[in-house]
């Protein structure tokens, strides 16, 4: 005799399996898609952070770590090494740094936090990888003023990137996840 609650509970993990599996593909879809396409590789790294957003609300805050994880460890194969680690240290590690400090702290102090941690992120990355290798298409700026220009640029696109994940979260919150959970 097979109990209700076994088969809900089959059920409801098939069910977080199947999202967690169409929000990593989508992320690395973004990953990947400037290889195959010309378009703006920060935009559609931009875009992939956003599956990480989706999955927290669909998943939890445990899903969405597993979906961030799994689009690294995927982009570790391809689209290589290098733009792996840009993932996983920067735009994959920025929405969850933000919904998880969001409940604990002020925006002010949370904006703070983010450009402070995302601001080291890039400078050990530049360090670590080399200012050319990482902005190849900024050369048009003296090498001494590279580093200087990209950080400056780097907190430009923070900003943005706040304002793209609230509106994205409020269209994803009032449009897209009652209806996902109305089909479930």
């Amino acid at each position: 005799m097979t109990d209700m609650n076994d088969h809900e509970s089959r059920r409801s993990t098939a069910l977080s399996l199947t999202y967690g599996g169409i929000l990593v593909a989508l992320a690395w879809l973004f990953l990947i898609l400037p290889d195959v396409f010309p378009i703006g590789r920060l935009f559609t790294y931009l875009l992939s952070s956003l599956a990480t957003v989706a999955a927290f609300h669909i998943l939890g805050s445990r899903g969405s770590v597993l979906v961030y994880l799994a689009t690294g460890v995927l982009a570790f194969i391809w689209p290589g090494i290098l733009r792996s680690l840009l993932y996983l240290l920067g735009v994959g590690l920025l929405p969850i740094m933000i919904l998880r400090l969001r409940d604990r702290v002020s925006l002010t102090s949370l904006r703070i936090i983010v450009h402070a941690v995302m601001t080291t992120i890039l400078i050990g990355m530049i360090f670590l990888f080399g200012v050319d290798r990482l902005f190849k298409r900024m050369l048009w700026v003296s090498r001494r003023d590279l580093v200087l220009v990209a950080i400056l640029l780097f907190q430009v696109v923070i900003v943005i990137y706040f304002y793209v994940f609230n509106l994205f979260e409020r269209l994803f919150l009032r449009r897209i996840l009652p209806y996902i959970r109305r089909h479930n």
